[in-house]
């Protein structure tokens, strides 16, 4: 958890940035959703969160997000939100890093799935989400001010009658570029996550 500046009230919520669905719905503060759709992607299957992030005003914003999960059953949760990528493979906290995002930002992804450890691996993944929020410090630094919005996310793998096949669609795609978790570009998929992004704009993880 990022330490807030000691004049914020960790009370009050920050609504600059909120959750929406793949509508544009929003996701109120301190929902619980349940997801149960397992996509297959030939490398690995995964439950996406399907949630994205608007910035309500015209001025650029900083947040990360804090991840506190509470059950794993198996695999791992990543949470890409809103550049790098950090992986909680345990029961507990994480965060990833600050990054700007730009006022009137509407639908940004927040790139956020539970990896079971095979399609065979059902059980769930809960965690609770939470934006947290910062100002630009001096050089690369981010001072934290508080926090945004909450969500409660349920990932559910069921049964292999609920898997969504997608590796037909992915196939005739072509890559534009691949990057590791730190945002760095590569030349060709490493072993680890690797964050394919094709030429229509989709983005998926995949992990080697």
């Amino acid at each position: 958890m990022p330490a807030m500046a000691q004049d914020s009230d960790e009370d009050e919520i920050d609504n600059t940035l909120q959750f929406v669905d793949s509508k544009g719905n929003v996701i109120a503060d301190g929902s619980e959703i349940t997801v149960d759709s397992l996509e297959d992607e030939g490398f690995q299957c995964q439950v996406s969160s399907g949630l994205f992030v608007n910035n309500t005003s015209s001025e650029t914003v900083y947040a990360g997000m804090e991840v506190n999960i509470t059950r794993l059953d198996n695999g791992f949760i990543s949470c890409c939100f809103p550049v790098n990528c950090q992986i909680g493979k345990h029961v507990g906290t994480f965060s990833t890093m600050a990054g700007a995002i730009d006022g009137g930002t509407q639908n940004k992804t927040i790139q956020t799935e539970w990896v079971p450890s095979d399609a065979t691996s059902y059980g769930q993944a809960s965690a609770v989400f939470r934006i947290c929020m910062y100002v630009k410090g001096p050089g690369t630094k981010y001072i934290p001010t508080g926090y945004g919005p909450s969500v409660t996310i349920n990932f559910v793998n069921r049964n292999p009658a609920g898997i969504k096949s997608i590796g037909t669609s992915t196939a005739g795609k072509k890559v534009a570029a691949i990057y590791n978790v730190r945002g760095e570009s590569l030349s060709q998929m490493q072993k680890g996550l690797n964050i394919v992004r094709y030429t229509d704009g989709t983005v998926k993880k995949l992990l080697l």
